[in-house]
Parts: C-alpha cells; structure tokens; sequence
C-alpha cells in the first residue's frame, strides 16, 4: 500500500517484474546455502586444526562462485529484456537501473550468508531472526523515507540495498562477539574436496 501510494502501477510492476527475474536467478543456489551450513556442523568443534575455517572459507567461495554466475547472468539479462519484454521507452532506463541494482544485492547476499550459516551450525537461529527483524525495519524505514525524498522507484532499491547491508553488519557482529569465528591461526585452508562436496550434497 505504502509504495502504491507513491507510485504508479506501471512503476510498481516494473519493480515486481525485475524482482521476480532477480528471484529466478537466485534459484542457482540449489539448496548449497543449506549443504554449507550443514557442513560446518560438522566441522565448529575442529578450530584447532583449522578445518572449522577452512569450511567457513569454502563456504565463502562457494557463494562468490554462486554470487558472480548471478551479477553475469544478471547484467547480460539487463541489456536484452528491454526489449523483450517490451517496456515502454520512457521505463527503460528504470528498469535496466533496477535490475542492474537488484542483481548486485542479490550478488552480495550470496556470499554475506556465510554469516546466517555460522549461525545456524551453532543453533543461533534466534539471532539469526533477529537480524532478519532489523532488516525489515530498515527496509521499511527507508522505503518511507525514500519515498517522502522523492526518490520514486529507485526508494524500493535503496531499501533492499539498506536492509541487506544491516542484515549483513549485525550478523557479522553477532558472530564476532560470540566467538563464533576461528581465531588468529585457525582459519585452516580453502578445501578443493570440500567445495567439491559443498555443490554435491
């Protein structure tokens, strides 16, 4: 209702329908996210030996590899659907912004959940819902006052940019303060068989 009130419902599809193309491609995750996490289960009383940080890295690889086939697929997507979905000339260039933003987001959340992961190997998901709450209300806040800016569409992308980033910082603190990353000299190594068994689980 609040983004209906501000924009028009051409401008409003336009955001549903780069969201849901975005949305598609995320689709390439193929349930790895939760292989990772149940992985480092495994492996968080091994910090000694570094196959706890060296999980955590393969993970964090894992959702690069992950994040950058999305950013590729994504910007190349941006250039043809124009036309392909025949968007009118004058939300051209909107839409291509729009999903060109939506794909980064997406990008970056790949490889950021390495974060909700360690949360949940340590049976943290209370906190782990948390920092979702927090990115609501972030997203919210901005949305609003994106809006009352006079930003237009682009509020709806500032404010899944902000909810991402606060999603991201507070899990990332979360971790740190509970110790719940390896230590200086225990981050083991990046695992080629685990990476291999990361995508085949």
């Amino acid at each position: 209702p609040l983004a209906l009130f501000f924009l028009s419902k051409v401008e409003f599809g336009l955001w549903a329908v780069s969201l849901q193309i975005v949305n598609y491609l995320a689709l390439i995750d193929l349930g790895m996210g939760s292989s990772i996490a149940r992985i480092l289960i495994d492996h968080k009383d091994q910090r000694d030996n570094g196959r706890y940080g060296g999980t955590i890295q393969t993970g964090l690889l894992v959702g690069a590899v992950q994040g950058g086939l999305i950013l590729i697929a994504g910007l190349i997507l941006t250039w043809f659907l124009p036309d392909l979905l025949r968007v009118p000339p004058g939300l051209a260039k909107s839409f291509f912004w729009l999903m060109a933003g939506q794909t980064l987001i997406a990008a970056a959340s790949f490889v950021s959940r390495v974060f909700g992961q360690v949360l949940f190997a340590w049976q943290r998901l209370d906190l782990h819902n948390y920092a979702q709450v927090v990115q609501l209300l972030a997203s919210f806040a901005v949305l609003w006052w994106g809006f009352a800016l006079g930003w237009g569409i682009y509020s709806l992308l500032a404010a899944s940019a902000a909810g991402w980033a606060c999603n991201t910082a507070l899990s990332a603190w979360i971790c740190w303060r509970l110790r719940l990353l390896p230590a200086s000299g225990q981050w083991g190594a990046i695992s080629r068989v685990q990476f291999r068994d990361m995508f085949g689980y």
